[in-house]
């Protein structure tokens, strides 16, 4: 009951800020059921284009309350000063108008108020409208346009690219071959604009001509600065980088191919401040501005997919199964956001944007294979399906590779993709989503610490660094599926409305894995192997509307909306062991010999069953005054409760949490005036996010004490620009964040331990990069990163010893980071080179062991002639040898990185 209540209040708050009337622009409704706009001209009349017409342009307020259709003109007219010339014995008069409008333009006004009227709206040399009977459409046959699109600097096609109509909803997508058409274009003359994410937008004039075929070609340049692309997740709507009060990067298709990346790590490796923090091959991490998880994988980034949430029942997400070849481009927005997204949201948001289906037929595949037996094939098919832009498109990827690692395990991955879009009307569209995947194989363990913070490997030269003493048998498995559908609908020129719906299924299987070890002098290394068989469903739903109104020079966004997730599953599994003294199996590291999974002890857990239901209400509210100050302002209540049922039959667990998080922002463009001119704009920002004290499926009948969700509050300002004609871009933003109320175990009295939000960290810090194209041929960039992660009062009882932390640095958080990158391009072939340095950092809370400074270059090679493309790629260039992550609390074990990898991959696109 509760849920149907809060279920309905959403909706009743979403249909109350509805506006009253529909009020359609002309230009989506001029070939259908409204009046066209027209020319009185010889031979006949001609099309007028709306949006170079002032006059049809002015906007105005309009609130007709059931008046006849002559005094609906008449007040147009009036407020417009447009003066209406008409018949009415061609009109329908005794027609009732109901229009309530704020800042609606006179041509909308007019094709709302005449929709059905079966009049056109011609004007004469001197400026009069008339209205008159509608002209046969056989007179003015439609026509078309068509081109293709190059790269500027390459000459290479571009695939991908928005082509539009300015003003109206005739669009289009260029296929693999760089073309467009957009066909059953009205005659007249339009503002033809072009653009692709990475590419600086490029607009020119065309005429249409009755049942004639206009033919341009457009010219993109690549934009080393972001300000001028629109990003989506930072807002929920669709907002310029330059106005967005945040740090936010994009990573387009196009660098996506550049650099050759076929996994989330490799694709986000460029971004200023990325952190690897990888617990082995299979569990891969991001840190971003220095959060570190304080328990397991991407617990303080917020990943997803086309908006929908990939959070488990943890508070984290794994990225073994993340559709890498099927994304578009990747929005990363740094800082908190709980504000619109919730939970986990404190370090930042990564969007992982797919493929929209092609406008032409097109087949692509590629076929890799490098070192370690490692074959990766991918391959991908899409068309449309009618005239107005739906279509579809599926693909299909499967891989196959070894460990770098002695005795080596294997791995076999494969994804199925799908995604189908459909235009249902001019204002309405549909498109969904859906994804299987799987990855099977082995996992090998780290490496043990002997003593002073050195490895096994460092101890004795006769083991290597690319050792693998987990058991032979050990496994690590993952099925998942998604599907998502989004559903959005025009309301009219100012309102929209869109409703996101997803679904996951997964299985997380550990088979006798010992991927946790500890050495004992002189020769003993202990494994703790474990199985393990984690199923869960998760559920999502976020409804929102945007309501756009504009007076003057002043334009006012509201964004209102709900959204509902519900992780719901089991865990179960057994311990095994061989000694009953340390519950592990102790292995002679120089000679191991494993025991047979028949030898082994087996102590069971669960299985448990576990619910968790979140709940968020937000609200956001942005406010452009003139085309420099841009302020927005937002909130949302959260409501995160937890149900669990521990060993199958236990009581059931409950706990409760609410959270308000509040977020305000400012920009402010200095310059910006002037289309390719210098760009300059500050921000500054001040917002609070929040983690969850507990996790649905750790929830124990221990858990009695009631904690408070971790408080995060973070201060934030920043400089990005844009100069020599976006040759020299540049961007810096410093940061000041705390995080309060981390659960910590305190004692009580005696032997009497609980776990209080006594915790904090500090991190502050600042972030830096410039991209430079000094040529056509030649773009470059340099991105620094500084944090300061420390612990503030950190006091707590650690296995009965009271411990304090407080002052120490945050364990995995570097505090330099530099990344540097090459891109030469001509003809047909492209070198790209990446650099990419971390500082030192402490791998244990405890700050026992220092994880050495690395720099990593990988570099790859691309050649591309007509159809078909081929690449020489290498990873780790200069092998160097670094550890990733490990044991953050005692620091006993580390993973080692992956040595030098070579790729070569061929592939073809028709």
């Amino acid at each position: 009951m509760r849920s149907l209540c809060r279920s309905c209040c959403t909706w009743f708050l979403l249909v109350a800020l509805a506006p009253q009337a529909p009020a359609q622009e002309a230009a989506e409704t001029a070939v259908t059921r409204g009046p066209r706009f027209l020319l009185a001209a010889a031979p006949g009349p001609q099309p007028v284009d709306i949006s170079r017409t002032p006059i049809l342009r002015e906007r105005l307020t309009l609130d007709l309350k059931d008046v006849p259709l002559k005094a609906a003109l008449a007040t147009i007219s009036t407020l417009s000063g447009l003066q209406l010339v008409y018949s009415d014995d061609g009109l329908p008069v005794g027609t009732r108008i109901r229009l309530r409008a704020d800042g609606i333009t006179v041509a909308a006004a007019l094709t709302d108020v005449l929709i059905d009227a079966e009049v056109d709206v011609v004007f004469s040399q001197t400026g009069r409208a008339a209205l008159v009977p509608r002209v046969g459409r056989a007179l003015l046959q439609n026509g078309s346009v068509g081109g293709r699109v190059t790269d500027g600097r390459t000459g290479q096609t571009i695939a991908g690219a928005s082509v539009s109509l300015e003003g109206t909803a005739w669009h289009a997508t260029t296929d693999e071959s760089g073309q467009y058409r957009i066909a059953n274009v009205v005659p007249g003359r339009y503002t033809l604009s072009a653009s692709r994410i990475g590419y600086a937008k490029v607009s020119q004039s065309v005429t249409v001509a009755s049942g004639q075929d206009a033919t341009v070609d457009l010219v993109l340049r690549v934009a080393p600065t972001l300000l001028d692309q629109v990003v989506v997740t930072a807002t929920k709507t669709e907002t310029r980088i330059q106005d967005v009060p945040a740090a936010v990067e994009v990573v387009d298709a196009a660098a996506l191919a550049a650099s050759g990346a076929k996994t989330v790590l490799e694709a986000l490796r460029s971004v200023t401040g990325v952190t690897d923090a990888s617990y082995g091959e299979n569990f891969q991490s991001i840190q971003l501005r220095g959060l570190p998880r304080k328990g397991n994988e991407n617990e303080t980034v917020l990943l997803l997919i086309d908006g929908v949430p990939q959070t488990d029942s943890r508070n984290s997400a794994r990225l073994t199964t993340m559709p890498i070849d099927n994304v578009d481009e990747i929005e990363v927005v740094k800082g908190p956001n709980s504000a619109l997204y919730g939970r986990t949201a404190i370090g930042g948001v990564i969007n992982f944007i797919t493929r929209d289906p092609p406008s032409h037929p097109e087949f692509r595949s590629e076929v890799q294979t490098g070192a370690w037996d490692y074959v990766r094939v991918n391959a991908s098919a899409g068309a449309p399906t009618d005239s107005l832009g739906s279509g579809y498109l599926v693909s299909w990827q499967g891989e196959q590779r070894e460990s770098a690692l002695s005795p080596t395990t294997k791995r076999h991955e494969s994804s199925i993709f799908g995604k189908f879009k459909q235009i249902i009307d001019s204002r309405t569209q549909v498109w969904v989503t859906a994804n299987y995947a799987s990855s099977l194989g082995g996992t090998p363990a780290p490496l043990p610490y002997v003593s002073n913070g050195r490895l096994l490997s460092d101890s004795d030269p006769n083991f290597s660094l690319y050792s693998n003493l987990n058991l032979p048998y050990a496994a690590y498995n993952q099925d998942e599926v998604r599907v998502s559908t989004h559903v959005s609908r025009q309301l009219s020129s100012t309102a929209r409305v869109e409703d996101v719906l997803g679904y996951r299924h997964f299985k997380y299987q550990f088979v006798n894995d010992g991927d946790c070890v500890v050495f004992t002098a002189p020769d003993t290394v202990t494994l703790f192997p474990f199985s393990e068989v984690q199923q869960e469903d998760y559920y999502f739903n976020d409804l929102r509307l945007e309501s756009t109104v504009t007076s003057g020079r002043v334009a006012q966004h509201v964004l209102v909306g709900g959204s509902f997730e519900r992780n719901q599953g089991s865990a179960g599994g057994d311990i095994e062991y061989t000694d009953t003294v340390s519950f592990g199996v102790p292995v002679i590291y120089n000679n191991p010999r494993f025991p047979s999974v028949n030898q082994m002890l087996t102590s069971s857990f669960g299985p448990n069953r576990y619910r968790g239901d979140f709940w968020g209400f937000y609200l956001q509210d942005e406010v452009s005054l003139t085309d420099r100050w841009h302020l927005s302002a937002g909130a949302r209540y959260d409501v995160n409760h937890l149900t669990a049922v521990r060993s199958g039959s236990g009581p059931e667990i409950h706990a409760t949490y609410t959270k308000v998080s509040p977020k305000v922002g400012v920009s402010y463009r200095l310059l910006g005036d002037h289309v390719g001119g210098p760009e300059l704009s500050v921000y500054a920002q001040y917002a609070r996010a929040f983690l969850p004290p507990r996790a649905p499926s750790a929830l124990s009948q221990a858990d009695t004490l009631k904690l408070f969700p971790e408080d995060v509050r973070n201060w934030e300002g920043g400089i990005k620009t844009s100069l020599l004609d976006n040759r020299l871009a540049m961007e810096l933003s410093v940061f000041d964040m705390d995080r309060n109320g981390i659960p910590i175990v305190v004692r009580v009295v005696a032997q009497e331990f609980k776990t209080v939000n006594g915790g904090e960290q500090k991190f502050s810090g600042a972030e830096f990069g410039v991209q430079a194209r000094p040529t056509k041929a030649v773009s470059c960039f340099a991105k620094y990163a500084y944090y300061n992660g420390r612990y503030g009062v950190y006091q707590f009882n650690n296995n009965g010893t009271p411990t304090d932390l407080t002052g120490y640095r945050v364990a995995l958080s570097p505090k330099h980071q530099l990344d540097l990158g090459l891109d030469i391009g001509s003809g047909g072939a492209t070198l790209e080179l990446e650099g990419h340095y971390k500082g030192s950092r402490y791998l244990n809370s405890f700050n026992t062991v220092l994880l050495p400074s690395y720099f990593v270059t990988d570099g790859q090679i691309r050649w591309q002639v007509h159809r078909y493309n081929a690449a020489f790629g290498v990873t780790n260039l200069f092998d160097e040898k670094y550890s990733t992550d490990g044991d953050i609390t005692y620091g006993t074990f580390a993973f080692p990185a992956a040595p030098r990898r070579l790729v070569v991959g061929v592939g073809a696109a028709f």
